[in-house]
C-alpha cells in the first residue's frame, strides 16, 4: 500500500480508537499509568522486547513487538539493534524497574509476562512505540492499554519515525506470503471468503493465507462482525503459522485486525 493510503487508513479508518473513543481526551484516559506491583533489578536485555531480572526470570512486555536482533542462523531485522540500543539507555539510566502483571502472568516459553516501567514511572512500552521502535499487539487476556498503545503507535507511523520509515514494515500483498516466509508480519487483502468451524472463524485473503478467529476471543471484536467481512479490504498483524499447505495468521484482538474504508 501507498505510504498516504497506509497513514490514511489507520488514522481514518474503523480500526481507529482516537476517532471512535474522542480523540486525544479519550488518549489520555486510555493511558492510565499501570501501578507496578514489584520492583525488580535488570541484568541483561536481550532485545527490543525482552529482558532478563537478577533472580534469573525473563520477562517479554506485553503490548508490543519490537524488531528481531540477529541470532545465529538468524539475519536481524531493520531496527531490531535500534529497539535494543534504545531500551539498554533507557534502563541504564535505572536499572530498578517495576513489574504490572496482567491476567496471564507467564508465556508458552516460560517467560514472564509483565508491562514494565522506569524508576520514574514511565511506561518502556509507551516509549519504545512513540518512537517507531516496537509494533502494538494485542494477546488475550494481557490487554491493558491495547488501544492507548495502538495510537501511540499510530501517531508514530504518520510522522514516519524509526521502523515506520522503512518500507520493511508496509504490508505484504497476501498473494505474496511465501511458503518460507515466518515471523511477526504485517498483511493486506481483500477477504474472498468467510468460513465458520466449531471452534474458528476463518477468513480467507487469498489461497496462501486464512486468517482465523478463535470463537473464544470474538467477544473482542464488538465494532464489526469479522463473520460479515467478505469483499471487505484488512489489514491484519501477527505471526505466521502453517497448516498443510496454507500460511495462517491467528488474530485474537482488534488491534491486529484494520478493517479499511470501502
Amino acid at each position: 500500500m501507498p505510504r498516504n493510503r497506509w497513514k490514511q487508513a489507520l488514522l481514518g479508518g474503523a480500526f481507529s480508537f482516537a476517532g471512535l473513543l474522542g480523540g486525544a481526551t479519550a488518549h489520555a484516559q486510555l493511558c492510565a499509568p499501570l501501578a507496578p506491583q514489584e520492583q525488580a533489578r535488570v541484568t541483561a536485555i536481550f532485545d527490543g522486547d525482552t529482558i532478563k531480572l537478577q533472580d534469573g526470570r525473563r520477562v517479554r512486555f506485553p503490548g508490543i513487538n519490537a524488531p528481531e536482533v540477529a541470532k545465529p542462523h538468524q539475519p536481524g531485522q531493520p531496527y531490531g539493534e535500534a529497539a535494543l540500543r534504545r531500551l539498554r539507555q533507557l534502563i541504564s539510566a535505572s536499572p530498578r524497574v517495576g513489574l504490572s502483571y496482567g491476567v496471564q502472568r507467564q508465556d508458552h516459553y516460560g517467560r514472564v509476562l509483565a508491562y514494565v516501567s522506569a524508576d520514574d514511572g514511565r511506561d518502556l512500552q509507551r516509549i519504545l512505540l512513540q518512537e517507531g521502535l516496537a509494533a502494538a499487539i494485542a494477546i488475550p487476556p494481557n490487554i491493558a492499554n491495547a488501544e492507548c498503545y495502538l495510537q501511540d503507535e499510530q501517531a508514530a507511523r504518520s510522522a514516519h519515525r524509526g521502523m515506520w520509515s522503512d518500507a520493511a514494515y508496509q504490508p505484504l500483498r497476501a498473494a505474496d506470503i511465501t511458503p518460507k516466509l515466518r515471523g511477526f508480519v504485517f498483511v493486506q487483502g481483500r477477504v474472498q471468503r468467510v468460513g465458520k468451524s466449531r471452534k474458528s472463524v476463518w477468513l480467507n485473503l487469498d489461497r496462501q493465507l486464512a486468517l482465523r478467529i478463535a470463537r473464544d476471543d470474538m467477544a473482542y471484536f464488538t465494532a464489526y462482525r469479522p463473520d460479515e467481512l467478505r469483499g471487505r479490504t484488512v489489514i491484519a498483524r501477527g505471526w505466521l503459522s502453517r497448516y498443510k499447505d496454507q500460511a495462517v495468521l491467528r488474530i485474537r484482538h482488534p488491534v491486529a485486525l484494520q478493517v479499511l474504508p470501502p
